[in-house]
């Protein structure tokens, strides 16, 4: 618990680990003096355990600080590398490149033992443990900059990779020969050997179940199984590790007598399939504890399982702090947790049928599961199933079955393999026929940290008397500050600029707390709305939509609001009238017919109400004014938020022929405090006319890192400069929080600083 801690506070908070030491002895001082609670503290927690724990707390924050330092290090040249180095992955071989992870062993760079992702569209012929000289251009890894989203940046950093490397030359020196590399080589003849004899999707799910290759499930396979809540049923986890002790023990006992030999080559066995797979979290756990209690017995001790799953943690964290932060991590403990706590409780059955016995034990497994992991789930995956458990009860046998005849397969020579291909394939094709049963799965609002400790307080409590006996005070005190943070007594307007890469989206949290949404983001390659901003809105506990307000239809704008009112619960639609016709047009009228969303057409001149201090004022389009050129983007909604004091302009993708329109009409006021830029900071807008009238103290851009249009532009950000506003850009800070007092005093915090 200590090493836990540590690696939070080396996270999130850094500096602040003499504090929280400060708190803890000084919250162990006071409960050691308090008579409920001085007896049952001192037995619990003796002032010798305190001790390794506040260690245990400053040796794994200091690591994990050392960690994020090295993180932010930077090649002194960001534009060009010069590296040798060697490969530590296999090859993954995309459409249009090559992706591999390489280790920098050049001894005078700062690089050295971090890795680079690697985009190489040569297409060599490349392997694990090559030596490399490779020239190219350093990139920061790219990733949505917002709280509750999935963040790539953080997930690659389990690999200790640092950033992506743009090949322009590459040259082989050499090959290492070391251990890894053999494990490696086996590695891929497994998958070779699965891919070359199934089918697509049946080789896909016994990559995952047999070696924990999730890479090539069919997208849709792997949403059925995450919206289940089945991601922990397919990490190589206990029930994985206890086919492969069966397979192992069946082979020995023909062989071997001596029970200590199987024992040991048992051991052997399980640390060669972990080398095998690569040390996944969730197979790493479920080894060693399984390691553990069979040293138990060739040691004759009593087997305990908290002093096993503590060894287990303790080993994958020392080796990486970063998978305290994964979901397999996450789920693969929690799931064994929960086991280990209420399986004792609940079963107390003697069925004499077999059949009955196992299905009602299976059946209190997935429920002991699913009730513990629950926050985890929400926080994760955003969405829970009402069928899941039956689900999970369903598809545990199939499991055992594929990760049976999946080892089988590995060791069957391939000319037998037909022998069991039609079986397999079967079994297989029914595994993904009931992920797809899915009755009850919906969204949920993400709990907050506070919200989580009450869950699993209130969980020990009923499973443990004594501690609610001794616990009294502490839950309640917790419980009260839960209400007591519900309660908003700040009476202002709140301004979201969320990161969607290149495209706009912005959130706007009225003081009645109206909600409105202007633009939701959007591309062609992945759906912004599921993985970006319905996660954002779920983190911010919203999941009703009082106001969309699409601003034109382009992909980066709409592209996310389509699968957001498919979604969500959505009051009311505003558009500006629509001149050119488009997919994302029809598509979005479809929805709003079959969801039966009212939909508001505005023009300039026109009045939006959201609330008593809140309304919004059109100023564009005008339909004296059409501008035919550039149509898409010149119809553009623009429109002005006002609240008491403050103002906020929006711009949409205007370009120079709207804002000269705009300039010359007398009755538009467009001096406001921010300004969001046109067109993510294009040179075809923005110009120093426009920028004077409105005047902006802030200006906010929404772009993409390292997008291929060069937004946003030199002159616009001289532009804005020249008038001293002050610039912030979802590339650099990523989402940008403005909230505005009643007085109109505003107040800016950046997620990246």
């Amino acid at each position: 618990m200590g090493y836990i801690i540590g690696i939070i506070i080396g996270l999130y908070f850094k500096k602040g680990i003499a504090v929280f030491l400060f708190l803890i002895i000084l919250c162990y001082k006071i409960l050691t003096k308090l008579h409920k609670t001085r007896r049952y503290i001192k037995i619990l927690i003796p002032k010798f355990t305190l001790i390794i724990f506040l260690i245990s707390i400053f040796i794994s924050c200091q690591i994990t600080i050392s960690y994020e330092n090295k993180f932010k290090e930077k090649p002194e040249n960001m534009t060009q590398l010069n590296i040798t180095c060697v490969v530590k992955s296999q090859v993954k071989v995309k459409e249009h490149s090559t992706e591999f992870i390489v280790e920098v062993i050049d001894k005078k760079d700062k690089l050295n033992k971090m890795k680079l992702l690697v985009d190489d569209n040569n297409k060599m012929q490349i392997q694990y443990g090559d030596i490399l000289k490779i020239s190219g251009k350093f990139q920061e890894i790219s990733s949505y900059k917002n709280p509750g989203v999935f963040n790539y940046q953080q997930s690659l950093k389990k690999q200790k990779i640092i950033g992506n490397i743009k090949i322009q030359k590459i040259e082989k020196i050499g090959e290492s020969n070391n251990v890894l590399k053999i494990f490696s080589d086996i590695n891929k003849r497994i998958k070779n050997k699965i891919e070359n004899n199934f089918s697509e999707n049946t080789s896909s799910i016994l990559k995952a179940i047999v070696i924990g290759d999730k890479e090539n499930i069919n997208e849709e396979i792997l949403t059925n199984i995450q919206d289940n809540g089945l991601s922990h049923i397919i990490a190589i986890s206990g029930m994985h590790i206890s086919c492969i002790v069966l397979i192992v023990n069946a082979i020995l006992n023909k062989f071997i007598i001596d029970n200590r030999k199987k024992k040991i080559i048992l051991i052997i066995s399980l640390v060669i399939f972990i080398f095998i797979i690569g040390f996944i979290a969730s197979a790493v756990r479920a080894t060693i504890m399984t390691i553990l209690m069979i040293l138990s017995k060739l040691l004759f001790r009593k087997n305990k399982f908290e002093i096993d799953i503590s060894i287990a943690s303790l080993v994958i964290l020392i080796y990486n702090p970063y998978y305290l932060i994964d979901a397999g991590f996450l789920l693969s403990f929690g799931a064994t947790i929960g086991i280990m706590l209420i399986i004792p409780k609940l079963s107390k059955n003697n069925f004499k049928n077999k059949v009955i016995k196992y299905c009602i034990q299976t059946f209190l497994i997935s429920v002991s599961v699913n009730i513990f992991i629950l926050p985890i789930t929400i926080i994760f995956f955003k969405r829970i199933s009402i069928t899941g458990i039956i689900t999970s009860v369903l598809i545990s046998p199939f499991v055992f079955i594929i990760e049976f005849l999946g080892i089988i397969t590995i060791f069957l020579p391939t000319k037998f393999i037909y022998l069991i291909k039609p079986l397999v394939e079967v079994i297989v094709t029914t595994f993904i026929k009931i992920t797809q049963i899915n009755i009850g799965s919906f969204y949920l609002k993400v709990p907050t940290i506070l919200e989580i400790i009450v869950y699993y307080l209130i969980f020990i409590c009923i499973l443990n008397k004594k501690i609610k006996k001794y616990f009294k005070i502490p839950i309640a005190t917790v419980i009260i500050a839960i209400l007591i943070s519900k309660i908003d007594i700040k009476n202002e307007l709140k301004i979201y600029f969320v990161d969607v890469e290149q495209g706009d989206c912005t959130l706007i949290q009225t003081e009645n707390n109206k909600t409105i949404l202007i633009d939701g983001g959007g591309n062609t390659n992945s759906d912004i709305g599921k993985n970006v901003l319905i996660p954002y809105l779920l983190n911010k506990k919203i999941n009703y939509i009082d106001y969309v307000i699409i601003s034109h239809f382009d992909t980066d704008h709409v592209g996310g609001i389509l699968t957001l009112l498919e979604t969500f619960k959505t009051s009311k639609v505003i558009i500006g009238k629509q001149y050119e016709n488009s997919e994302n047009l029809e598509n979005f009228i479809n929805i709003i017919n079959k969801k039966k969303i009212e939909t508001i057409i505005v023009k300039k001149g026109d009045r939006i109400t959201l609330d008593d201090a809140t309304y919004l004022d059109i100023l564009w389009p005008d339909e004296k004014n059409i501008i035919t050129s550039n149509l898409m983007n010149n119809e553009s909604l623009i429109c002005k938020l006002n609240y008491n004091n403050f103002s906020m302009l929006f711009s949409g993708d205007i370009e120079k022929e709207v804002e000269e329109k705009i300039i010359k009409d007398k009755n538009a006021v467009l001096k406001s405090d921010i300004l969001k830029v046109a067109h993510h900071g294009s040179k075809t807008s923005s110009t120093q006319e426009f920028i004077k009238k409105v005047q902006p103290k802030i200006s906010l851009i929404g772009v993409g890192q390292n997008n291929k249009f060069g937004h946003p532009s030199y002159s616009t950000l001289e532009n804005l400069k020249k008038i001293g506003s002050i610039i912030y850009r979802t590339d650099i800070n990523g989402e940008i929080t403005i909230m505005i007092n009643k007085s109109g005093k505003i107040k800016i915090k950046k997620y990246i600083n």
